[in-house]
């Protein structure tokens, strides 16, 4: 999945949180984003991170990875 920004609204219904717990989440530095000059918010999604990409190379879940031997 390739980076795309996405609105604050559309990261809110993706996630299924409120406004508040969104701009806590926003304010905490766990999301990466940018704000306008006009007050709205875009919204970095779609990076996958290294973890992810070494255990999508297992078929399964992650318990059947910690599982394998």
């Amino acid at each position: 999945m390739e980076e795309k920004w996405i609105s604050l609204n559309e990261f809110m219904r993706r996630n299924n949180i409120g406004y508040d717990e969104a701009i806590r989440l926003l304010n905490s530095g766990k999301i990466e984003y940018e704000k306008s000059e006009s007050g709205r918010y875009r919204i970095k999604v779609g990076r996958q991170c290294k973890r992810y990409r070494k255990r999508k190379a297992y078929k399964g879940s992650c318990r059947a990875k910690s599982n394998y031997k």
